[in-house]
């Protein structure tokens, strides 16, 4: 039981260190894109299209690195910004809903 218990808390711990390793690589990476702005109008010719692929890619059942939240934060600098949280909060949305299919198919398919 207490082996357990050990197992349950180091887990947590670890989940925490990642939680903090993900929240300081999005802060450095939008430091990093306010001190190269010039680079973030490079970005407006994929517009709105490329985020919501993006995004899409972002909530996909794969999981795929993409930086969703940093080309969100930087393309909403240079485009309406409501028009790219709406944008972006569907194709995440879209792609949240391919993982969630992906799980429930994939219980059918696992079950005997």
């Amino acid at each position: 039981m207490i082996a357990a218990g050990k197992s349950s808390s180091h887990r947590q711990h670890i989940i925490i260190g990642l939680l903090i390793a993900t929240t300081c690589i999005t802060i450095a990476g939008s430091v990093l894109l306010i001190i190269n702005s010039e680079y973030v109008s490079q970005l407006q010719p994929h517009s709105y299209l490329g985020l919501f692929l993006i995004s899409l890619l972002a909530g996909a059942p794969i999981p795929i690195f993409t930086p969703g939240i940093l080309i969100t934060f930087a393309l909403g600098s240079i485009l309406n910004p409501i028009l790219v949280g709406i944008v972006a909060g569907i194709g995440n949305a879209v792609g949240n809903i391919f993982a969630y299919w992906t799980g429930h198919g994939g219980i059918r398919f696992f079950r005997l």
